[in-house]
């Protein structure tokens, strides 16, 4: 099956073999014993697999199939995702939501009492469910004149992990999160996503104008 890639010997080509049989033999012991362990595929492992569509990007160590994580851009209004994917987006625990796109979730979504009832601190999320759909609030500062971390970013992203594997959410739409008025580098702030999501069947897609 992979011999002549072998045999050409072609970097990219095993570094694609090699990542091929670590997910056969992942899924291989899913299937055996129910139990999924953490694959020997590198975090970090990427290989552009093709455009979905002229402005959609996809990448992530599990997006061979339909299933799986993937982190896909596209060009367009967050908003106009389609209507079961939840949102995400980053806002301080004051909840003031006064600039930028968290100013759209605010006047779309309403709930500010409902989020301060929860009492969330930087590092956890906030959670509103709206028309069958969750909308997930990333704490990462505590006042929003402050800046965010990345270290409050990735807590946060784990804490909506956690929430979105208990409730089965798949599919999350969310701006370029933490780097517009937060000044957080994307290309620092993909890796935390990757990071973090690269082992769950959970499909982020990004949004940009």
């Amino acid at each position: 099956m992979f011999g002549g890639a072998w045999k050409r010997g072609h970097p990219l080509k095993l570094a694609s073999v090699y990542y091929q049989i670590c997910l056969m033999m992942e899924k291989c012991l899913v299937r055996n014993t129910g139990v999924v362990a953490r694959s020997q595929v590198p975090p970090k492992y990427d290989q552009k697999y093709g455009q979905c569509k002229e402005e959609e990007k996809v990448r992530g160590p599990m997006n061979l199939a339909t299933d799986g994580w993937s982190l896909r851009h596209l060009r367009g209004d967050l908003f106009s995702c389609p209507a079961g994917e939840s949102l995400a987006h980053c806002i301080s625990q004051d909840c003031r939501m006064g600039a930028g796109i968290a100013v759209l979730f605010r006047k779309k979504f309403h709930g500010v009492e409902e989020l301060k009832k929860q009492h969330k601190l930087p590092g956890q999320c906030a959670v509103l469910e709206r028309s069958g759909r969750y909308i997930y609030y990333l704490i990462t500062k505590e006042k929003y004149f402050h800046k965010p971390t990345y270290d409050t970013l990735r807590q946060s992203l784990q804490a909506m992990k956690v929430h979105c594997l208990s409730n089965g959410v798949t599919h999350v739409s969310m701006p370029r999160i933490g780097c517009g008025l937060d000044r957080l580098k994307w290309e620092k702030v993909s890796e935390i996503l990757e990071e973090v999501f690269w082992q769950t069947d959970i499909q982020i897609t990004i949004y940009s104008l």
